[in-house]
C-alpha cells in the first residue's frame, strides 16, 4: 500500500504542473484550452486529493455560497426565459463551468499546490518562451499576410488571460529574486516579452486594460487603501454602464463613429440593449437568450456594423442585467467587490500585483468577452488560485 499511498499523494502534484503548463504554453495560443485545463484539472484534483486524504475535498464557504446563489438566480431565469430551451441550455452549460472551479479555492488544493511553488521560477521561463513565439507570429501575421487582423484576432483570447496570469507570476517572481538574492533577469524578460506582445496584439480591451493595471499597481504600492476604494467605486459606478452608452451613441455619436470600428461597434451593441433592459429592468429576459433580442428599435436604422442581434453583451454589466435583471447587477457587484477586497488584504508584497489584476479583469468585464464564456471563467478562476497558492507559500510571507 505504501508504493500505491505515495502515487497518490503525487497525482495532485502531477495535475496541478499540467494544469497550468498547459495554460502556459499552448494556452497563450488556444484560448480555450484554459476551459479544458483547469476544469478537467479541478475534478481531477478532487478525485485525487479525497483519494489520498480519505477525505471529501470542500471547497470555501464563499465561494459555495456564491455558486448556489448564482446557479439558482440562472435557473430560475429558465422559468420566463424568451427561449426556455436557450435558457436551459445555457443554464446546464453554467453549472458544469462554476461547480469544478469552486474546488480550486479548497484549502485542501491550496495546500497540496503549495508543494509546486519552488517550480515557479522555471514555468515562468517557459511562459517567456511562449510569449516571445507569440511576438514572433503576431509580427509576422501583421507584416506578411493581407489577413493579419483574422490572424490575430484569434490569437486575443489567450493572450488576455495569460497577461492576467502575469500578475501573480510576477509578483512571485520579484518576491523570489529578492529574497533569494538573484539578478533580476527573470522579471525583466518578462515585463519586456508581455510590453511587447502587448504592442503587436490585436486586442485593443487587453492594451487599455495593461494601462490602467499599470497606474493602478503604482498607486496601489504608495497609497493601497485610497485605490482599494477608488477600485469599489469603479465597480458600483459600472453598474450603469448600458446608460452611459445610451447618453454617448446619443449625444456624442460623431464621436463614437471616429472610434475603432470594434469598439463603434460595442457602443451600438450596448446602446439597443440598454432599451431591452428598460423593458425588463427586474427579472431580464433569462440566461443566454441577448441573441434572440430584438435590435432594430429604436436606432436600428443608425448602426453602422449592428446588423443583427449580438452574440453577447460584449459587457459583462449589459450581459447580466438584460438576462437576469437586477439580481444579474447584484452578482456582478458582490463579485468584484469581494474580490477588490480579498485583493486589499493580501500581505504588502503581492497586494498591489493583486489589485492591478482586479483592474484588467475589470477591464476585459466591461469590454470584451462573453460572461458566460467557460475559458474567462477558468482564467479568473486560476489567476485566483495562483494568488492563493503564493499568498500561503513561505516565501511571500517574507
Amino acid at each position: 500500500m505504501r508504493p500505491l499511498a505515495k502515487v497518490l499523494d503525487t497525482l495532485p502534484l502531477i495535475v496541478i504542473a499540467l494544469m497550468f503548463v498547459g495554460v502556459g504554453t499552448m494556452g497563450v495560443f488556444a484560448g480555450g484550452l484554459w476551459a479544458s485545463c483547469a476544469l478537467g484539472g479541478a475534478v481531477l484534483l478532487v478525485l485525487t486529493i479525497s483519494i489520498s486524504e480519505h477525505r471529501v475535498v470542500c471547497p470555501r464557504w464563499e465561494a459555495s455560497l456564491f455558486a448556489l446563489l448564482f446557479l439558482s438566480l440562472v435557473w430560475i431565469s429558465c422559468l420566463y426565459a424568451y427561449d426556455t430551451a436557450v435558457a436551459s441550455y445555457s443554464a446546464l452549460k453554467l453549472t458544469t463551468i462554476i461547480i469544478p472551479l469552486i474546488f480550486l479555492s479548497s484549502t485542501q488544493i491550496v495546500a497540496k499546490a503549495e508543494t509546486v511553488v519552488p517550480f515557479i521560477p522555471p514555468f515562468v521561463a517557459m511562459v517567456i518562451i511562449a510569449l516571445t513565439a507569440l511576438c514572433l507570429l503576431l509580427y509576422a501575421g501583421t507584416h506578411h499576410f493581407d489577413s493579419y487582423a483574422v490572424v490575430n484576432t484569434k490569437l486575443n483570447r489567450g493572450f488576455s488571460y495569460i497577461v492576467l496570469l502575469f500578475f501573480p507570476l510576477f509578483a512571485f517572481t520579484m518576491v523570489w529574486c529578492r529574497q533569494t538574492s538573484r539578478y533580476y533577469v527573470l522579471p525583466v524578460l518578462f515585463v519586456a516579452v508581455i510590453v511587447v506582445a502587448l504592442c503587436l496584439t490585436y486586442s485593443r480591451a487587453t492594451q487599455m486594460g495593461a494601462i490602467v493595471a499599470a497606474f493602478v499597481f503604482v498607486a496601489a504600492v504608495f497609497l493601497p487603501r485610497f485605490v482599494s476604494w477608488a477600485m469599489a467605486a469603479a465597480c458600483l459606478g459600472a453598474l450603469g454602464w448600458p446608460f452611459y452608452a445610451r447618453i454617448l451613441f446619443r449625444q456624442a455619436h460623431e464621436r463614437v463613429a471616429s472610434l475603432p470600428p470594434s469598439w463603434f461597434h460595442r457602443v451600438e451593441i450596448w446602446d439597443y440593449l440598454s432599451y431591452r433592459i428598460e423593458e425588463k429592468p427586474l427579472l431580464g429576459w433569462g440566461v443566454g437568450v441577448v441573441h434572440k433580442l430584438d435590435w432594430t428599435i429604436p436606432h436600428g436604422a443608425l448602426y453602422a456594423y449592428v446588423v443583427q442581434g449580438a452574440a453577447h453583451g460584449h459587457n459583462a454589466v449589459v450581459q447580466l442585467w438584460v438576462e437576469l435583471g437586477v439580481g444579474g447587477l447584484v452578482v456582478f457587484a458582490c463579485m468584484s467587490l469581494w474580490a477588490v477586497y480579498r485583493a486589499s488584504r493580501l500581505p504588502s508584497t503581492l497586494r498591489p500585483y493583486a489589485l492591478a489584476c482586479c483592474s484588467l479583469a475589470l477591464c476585459l468585464l466591461l469590454s470584451a468577452y462573453n460572461f458566460w464564456t467557460d475559458s474567462l471563467w477558468a482564467a479568473m478562476a486560476m489567476t485566483a488560485f495562483a494568488f492563493a497558492v503564493i499568498d500561503k507559500s513561505k516565501l511571500s510571507q517574507c
